[in-house]
C-alpha cells in the first residue's frame, strides 16, 4: 500500500537476516516489493519518504519476517534383489533435517513412476510385515 500524506513519495524496501542490521535492495524503489526466492529467514521492511517543497520527512514501515522452512528429506537404503515370495529385509532411512516436525508415508510402485501411499506405514523405518 503506498504511503499516504502530503508530498511527493519515494521508496527503499530493506532486508535482514537477523531483523537488527538492514540493508537497502538494490532497484527496490516502489510502493510494492516482489522477493526473489529466499533460503534462510529473513525481515523485510519499507522506508518511506515524503518530499514538500524541500522538506523531506522519512519513516519506516513495520517490519515483515519471511519464514523459509529449509530441510533435507534424507534418503532411504538401498536396493534389494530377492527370490519370488520373498520377503525382504527391513527397509530403513536416514532421518530428514532441518526445521519443522517431520511426518513419514512410504509408498510403492510396480513400475518406478506411479506410487500409491502403503497404508499405516507411518514412521521413520519401514518394516516387513511378522
Amino acid at each position: 500500500m503506498p504511503a499516504s500524506g502530503d508530498g511527493v513519495k519515494t521508496y527503499q524496501w530493506q532486508n535482514s537476516t537477523d531483523n537488527i542490521t538492514f540493508n537497502n535492495i538494490a532497484g527496490a524503489l516502489n510502493a510494492t516489493y516482489a522477493s526473489p526466492a529466499l533460503t534462510q529467514d529473513t525481515w523485510f521492511r519499507r522506508v518511506a519518504t515524503a518530499t514538500l517543497n524541500t522538506v523531506s520527512c522519512t519513516e519506516i514501515s513495520d517490519t515483515i519476517l519471511v519464514t523459509v522452512n529449509n530441510f533435507d528429506p534424507g534418503s532411504i537404503l538401498a536396493d534389494q534383489e530377492i527370490c519370488e515370495g520373498a520377503v525382504p529385509a527391513p527397509f530403513t532411512s536416514v532421518a530428514p533435517t532441518g526445521d519443522g516436525t517431520f511426518t513419514y508415508q512410504w509408498q510403492s510402485s510396480l513400475d518406478g513412476t506411479s506410487f500409491t501411499n502403503i497404508t499405516g506405514a507411518l514412521t521413520k523405518h519401514m518394516l516387513r510385515e511378522p
